[in-house]
């Protein structure tokens, strides 16, 4: 039975949303509540985002070994390990005593929870025809995406009523429920996908796969996204919570807006696709990116930038969604190491774009960090439609 024609696991699909539903929350759990985490350890916002950069970084960089274990030992058994494991680095984020101890706990999230996305990505590659696939990820984006939502809404609110360690006792928690129940389903349906080669080979088909240009092409816009878009969009919360005063509870519930127009994207992917092409939702992501950050630095009421992060994460995905799926073709012979790779660029770009941005914030404000970033996601765009239109 090819993996192309087997039937898709409904239920396997569901534990791997799951699994991605966590991994997304723990992601962007500390944006809305950097301002707090500042507080507990007498620092500024812009230190304080160490714990994002440092995640940051070590989810990217983790995702080469991710890449080359999934590729080798099955991408469901690695991603129910890997959530498992997410639970405990979880619970000593929970416990840390300085921020120092939290950024290093936040390592370990990222070294373990590398691994879920991407690898769940390469098991939709493997089975899933490509004609098929773009419209195939963006529902099961809706998981990934909920995570974004709900996370930043629910630690903004955690935060501001139980305070900011329980956030990861509650994504602890996640992690362990959705780590348990695919250890499960991995015993019951082994995992079909074709085991590959040993680490040589794997390195040497990573050392090829890089020589394309296509795939240079793919991975340096994946890095760029990541700087760009993150590094900015990181200190929403902290730039809404300093010009208007507001709570953790509202500023989660604003930021996370930023998920609800990933959802209102996957709702509309196919529509989309078939009007305006990849070249054409790579264009307008770029500019639509540009708009909400334009209305996110004049806002002069919380409530005008309620549609602008909705814009943002419509936008965002319109570009992202169209990355995603090329990644998951641009190596099929090394799938899993494919998309890991390509996660690690944009994971590093975050990381870079959160450490360049942080000094900027703290220094200046938020009006000429969102600015700059919208100018640069437009070229974005425009080089990547460009890119696109040239290649059809």
């Amino acid at each position: 039975m090819t993996t192309t024609s087997a039937q898709i696991p409904v239920r396997a699909l569901a534990f791997l949303a799951a699994a991605s539903f966590a991994s997304a929350a723990s992601l962007r759990a500390c944006d809305p509540i950097l301002p707090e985490i500042a507080s507990a350890f007498s620092t500024t916002p812009g230190d304080a985002a160490r714990v994002i950069t440092y995640f940051g970084a070590a989810y990217a960089l983790a995702q080469f070994a991710h890449g080359f274990i999934g590729d080798r030992f099955g991408h469901l058994r690695t991603v129910a390990f890997a959530t498992a494991f997410s639970a405990v680095t979880s619970l000593v984020c929970a416990a840390s005593t300085s921020l120092d101890m939290l950024a290093a706990a936040r390592i370990g999230v990222g070294l373990t929870a590398a691994a879920i996305i991407p690898l769940s990505m390469a098991w939709l590659g493997e089975v899933v025809p490509y004609e098929k696939r773009q419209t195939v990820l963006a529902r099961y984006l809706s998981g990934q995406i909920s995570g974004l939502v709900l996370g930043q809404v629910f630690a903004g609110v955690i935060a501001e009523h139980f305070g900011w360690r329980f956030v990861f006792v509650v994504l602890a928690a996640l992690f362990l429920a959705a780590g348990v129940a695919l250890m499960i389903e991995v015993r019951r349906n082994p995992d079909p996908v074709k085991r590959a080669e040993g680490s040589a080979s794997a390195m040497a088909r990573l050392l090829a796969m890089l020589h394309r240009p296509r795939v240079a092409i793919i991975l340096a816009a994946a890095f760029l996204e990541g700087v760009f878009f993150f590094g900015a969009y990181t200190f929403v919360g902290s730039f809404l919570w300093a010009r208007f005063g507001l709570g953790f509870d509202l500023v989660g519930l604003i930021v996370a807006g930023f998920g609800v127009g990933g959802l209102i994207y996957s709702a509309s992917a196919a529509r989309l696709l078939r009007h305006l092409g990849q070249s054409g939702l790579v264009a307008w992501g770029g500019l639509l990116m540009a708009v909400s950050f334009v209305i996110i630095t004049i806002s002069v009421a919380p409530l005008m930038a309620v549609p602008a992060t909705i814009l943002a994460g419509f936008s965002y995905y319109m570009l992202h969604n169209t990355l995603q799926t090329a990644a998951t073709q641009m190596a099929p012979e090394a799938r899993g190491l494919a998309v890991a790779t390509f996660a690690s660029c944009l994971f590093l770009g975050q990381a870079a774009g959160v450490a360049v941005a942080a000094p900027i914030f703290d220094n200046t404000g938020g009006a000429p960090l969102f600015l700059s970033a919208g100018v640069l996601l437009f070229v974005l765009g425009l080089v990547l439609r460009t890119l696109i239109t040239r290649r059809s």
